[in-house]
Parts: C-alpha cells; sequence; structure tokens
C-alpha cells in the first residue's frame, strides 16, 4: 500500500509535511518507498528537499486547472494527473491523506470494507 499526499509545492506545506514524514517513518514505521508526493511546479526546491531528505517517491506537474481559487481542488487535479501519466497506477492499494493529518497508531484498513475497484472514504460531515 502507498500512502499518497498532494499539495502544492509551496512553503506553507513543507512545514506540515515534514510532521506528517516524521510521524509516518519514525512512529508509524511505513516505509519511505511506500510514501508518494505529488506537488504543482511552484518551488522545485521543496519536492526535491523531501526526496532528499525522506528518499520518499515524489511527482511534479504544472497545474493547469482552469480555475484555482480553490486550492484544495488541487488534490484531485494531481491525482489525476499521477494516474494520467502511467494508467498501470489505477491498479495498486492508495491511502491518501492530507499533509496535516497525524496518527497515533498505523491505520488497520484490513477492516475496512474494500474491495477492488473501491474507493473507501471518512465521514466528513462534521467539517
Amino acid at each position: 500500500m502507498h500512502y499518497i499526499l498532494c499539495q502544492p509545492a509551496i512553503q506553507r506545506f513543507k512545514w506540515e509535511l515534514e510532521v506528517c514524514l516524521t510521524n509516518l517513518i519514525d512512529s508509524n514505521h511505513v516505509k519511505p518507498a511506500d510514501i508518494i508526493l505529488l506537488f504543482t511546479s511552484h518551488n522545485n526546491k521543496i519536492p526535491q528537499f523531501f526526496a532528499d531528505k525522506y528518499g520518499v517517491e515524489v511527482h511534479v506537474y504544472r497545474d493547469e486547472r482552469g480555475d484555482k481559487q480553490y486550492i484544495p481542488s488541487v488534490k484531485p487535479y494531481l491525482w489525476w494527473k499521477f494516474l494520467e501519466e502511467d494508467s498501470s497506477r489505477q491498479y495498486e492499494t492508495y491511502f491518501y491523506m492530507d499533509s496535516d493529518v497525524i496518527f497515533r497508531e498505523k491505520p488497520n484498513i484490513s477492516k475496512l470494507p474494500a474491495k477492488p475497484n473501491c474507493w473507501v472514504a471518512s465521514n466528513c460531515n462534521g467539517y
């Protein structure tokens, strides 16, 4: 399973990502090779920093969305670019998370009602 995070390559997300990655790797024993970061191409030093420091897989895409007003809309856009780049990726298993999340323990996804070609999401009605 791959843990995947999507965000603009801007300074605001750098600290969040450092905390998140440190939590995943050090506290939850996730292998760096199982973490994928998807960025828009704002500041290429930021994606390179994470590739070098943490050894995670990094992909950078030009942000060609027509409407960029709502920043979180970049997340499905980056997913789309990632899958479009290599269609075989659609057959992998991913755990999508935001960079402002940390876990007390590694999520046990075996308890989720997942099956092939199925998306499972958390209840976000309280946001």
